[in-house]
């Protein structure tokens, strides 16, 4: 009988969810400022409106998760910050957040505005007649 190395019997769990902050959620959507970086705001913004989270700034975390959003929820404590020398707890959001089809509408919506923002910058400057 053959032994094998522990690390090859180790498998993984099916349990394991991605963590996503929310700049993740935006540039997965495309919900991104016209430099291309992330727009983590819009998404928290929308997180808002949609009733998975609260605006909690100056507490323990900026935002908290509501009833709603406590199943898609997670808190980490993230190791200490090279400028303020301080470690930060910072809410994450399972990958099944999007299996909700009201967020998932959401942010599809929010890449379009964006893409679409983008679009019209471009028309404007490439319109011959405004120069």
């Amino acid at each position: 009988m053959e032994v094998l190395p522990s690390e090859v019997l180790r498998l993984a769990s099916p349990h394991q969810r991605a963590e996503l902050r929310p700049s993740d959620l935006a540039r997965r959507f495309g919900v991104v400022f016209k430099t291309g970086s992330p727009d983590a705001h819009a998404v928290n913004r929308l997180l808002e409106s949609l009733g998975f989270q609260v605006r909690t700034k100056g507490e323990m975390l900026d935002w908290t998760p509501t009833a709603k959003g406590w199943p898609f929820a997670t808190i980490k404590d993230l190791p200490k910050n090279a400028g303020t020398g301080r470690s930060e707890r910072q809410l994450f959001w399972l990958d099944t957040l999007l299996e909700n089809t009201e967020v998932v509408q959401g942010l599809e919506r929010l890449g379009r505005e964006c893409l679409s923002k983008v679009k019209r910058r471009r028309t404007v400057q490439s319109d011959p007649d405004l120069h």
